[in-house]
């Protein structure tokens, strides 16, 4: 009996890895820099958790990161805060044992601040422009084989280059101006 549960902790303990966890892709869809006043964003994080356990498997139940505008330029320049972003309503993540996982946190907001403003502006008016976004994963709310360990403080704090939402082609801005002539007739 002895020798069979220490082979069952050696092969528990053998089976038993810390799950990882890291960003796939930040994407903006839109970004109006020319509306006066307050600019709509939209920004959302596919995650990936790597669950390399045979064993335990668990669920997401909720999730919520803090998003900032950093500065591309300089890696000393200040961190704006743009505003918390949250998994999808009732949406939930599950996370099979041995298996990578995808899910999607996002964040919907206004930007009011002039300085956020003209971080964007500068960093998305070029062709092809970017600008950096900052995430810190604040907390996770998780279930595991069943049982609720309520909300857990992750504190991971990821950074990535994102690409600005494309322009309009020429062609669509001029479509758009002899559109609004023709109604001003």
């Amino acid at each position: 009996v002895i020798v069979a549960f220490v082979g069952g902790l050696v092969l528990l303990a053998k089976n038993v890895g810390i799950p990882q966890v890291g960003v796939s892709s930040i994407h903006m869809p839109a970004l109006d820099l020319k509306s006066e006043g307050p600019l709509p964003i939209d920004i959302s994080a596919s995650f990936w958790i790597y669950n390399p356990n045979l064993l335990f498997h668990g669920t997401i139940l909720e999730a919520a990161a803090t998003v900032y505008s950093l500065d591309k330029d300089n890696s000393s320049g200040p961190a704006i805060l743009l505003g918390k972003a949250e998994l999808g309503g009732d949406e939930q993540v599950n996370v099979d044992a041995n298996t990578n996982t995808t899910f999607t946190v996002s964040f919907k907001g206004e930007i009011s601040a002039n300085t956020t403003k003209e971080r964007l502006v500068r960093d998305c008016t070029e062709e092809n422009g970017k600008t950096r976004i900052g995430v810190k994963i604040d907390r996770v709310h998780v279930s595991l084989i069943g049982h609720d360990f309520g909300n857990i403080s992750i504190g991971k704090e990821i950074a990535a280059t994102v690409p600005c939402p494309p322009k309009p082609k020429v062609e669509e801005v001029k479509q758009a101006t002899w559109s609004e002539a023709y109604l001003a007739v």
